[in-house]
């Protein structure tokens, strides 16, 4: 007879090691992020402490028999820690030998060790499934079995290139009006002039400011050249609209996206999107916009929104989940 098992109390609390990152750790990380089921760049140590001076990192390798099996990005703030509070989401990291069982012990040793370290609070914000290279949502039923609270739950849109829906007659009309006004799209490395672009529209419009300057892009740029790419719609040599991928083994994600008010009465922005979703779709499984929503989660942006599902995206949420340690 099969034995059936309470997983959130019984666990070998001896089978797996939990040490915290140190820079002597910087080449076994980021081999294992290489391999990892959601191996994107943004958990390479590269990226991770381009911002070291802002968070206090507090990531963690998981062994079992001397073996690194697992990665947990995060830093610690307040006697919380967050995985990762630098970066857009995180989670566990762990190659595609790993089941659903082991997972679930990993996270019993991960909360073990906070616990064992002061650590009062643990905000876990899982990667969402277009970032898996094969399915790896062991995390998620952990967060259930585990007694994580939902904290947020943000909407995102993304496109599936395999099954990809047709343009909104309205951003048909407006990529037609660009093409007659003779609107270039071009590969550009001018960060100042997008994040300028960039900074006006958001504080103008959104009234906040962007994440990151232009010396950051830049130099995340220069560590990561094909992920990172900044496309322009131009004209006559003045930028209309600019848009930053970031660009994974799986997806292609746009970061930042804006538009100045020429631009959108001429359809440069929507010229632009078009064509960088025509350069990934053969290599691509997916074609990812930011979110769309504000306070946690709580409030829509609709006009944001439209303007992401009319290019063919629907929905894939972002959750942050949260347990008091």
């Amino acid at each position: 007879m099969t034995k059936i098992i309470n997983l959130a109390d019984n666990y070998d609390s001896e089978k797996y090691t939990v040490m915290r990152y140190n820079s002597v750790h910087h080449k076994e990380w980021d081999e294992l992020v290489t391999v990892s089921c959601i191996s994107h760049f943004l958990f390479f140590r590269n990226y991770m402490d381009y911002h070291s001076d802002r968070f206090m990192d507090h990531s963690l390798l998981i062994y079992k028999d001397a073996k690194l099996v697992a990665l947990f990005p995060a830093n610690e703030k307040n006697a919380s820690i967050i995985s990762h509070g630098g970066l857009t989401f995180g989670g566990l990291l762990y190659g595609n030998k790993i089941k659903a069982i082991e997972v679930i012990d990993i996270f019993h040793s991960i909360i073990n060790y906070y616990k064992e370290n002061e650590i009062k609070k643990m905000i876990y914000k899982p990667s969402p499934w277009p970032y898996h290279t094969i399915p790896a949502e062991a995390d998620l039923y952990c967060m259930y079995i585990l007694n994580f609270k939902l904290k947020e739950r943000h909407l995102a849109s993304s496109i599936d290139f395999s099954n990809k829906l047709s343009l909104a007659g309205g951003r048909k009309n407006q990529i037609q009006k660009a093409k007659k006004n003779n609107v270039v799209i071009v590969e550009s490395d001018n960060w100042e002039a997008f994040v300028n672009l960039l900074d006006f529209v958001l504080q103008s419009r959104h009234g906040t400011i962007p994440v990151h300057n232009a010396a950051e892009l830049e130099l995340l740029k220069h560590r990561f050249p094909d992920n990172i790419k900044l496309w322009t719609a131009m004209r006559d040599g003045e930028l209309l609209a600019g848009v930053v991928l970031y660009i994974t083994s799986t997806t292609v994600h746009t970061q930042y996206m804006a538009s100045s008010d020429e631009g959108l009465i001429l359809g440069a922005l929507d010229l632009l999107i078009k064509s960088v979703m025509e350069m990934y779709e053969q290599t691509k499984k997916y074609f990812c916009f930011g979110i769309s929503t504000e306070n946690d989660g709580k409030v829509l942006n609709p006009g944001l929104l439209y303007q992401k599902e009319s290019f063919g995206a629907r929905a894939v949420v972002h959750d942050i989940w949260e347990l008091e340690l």
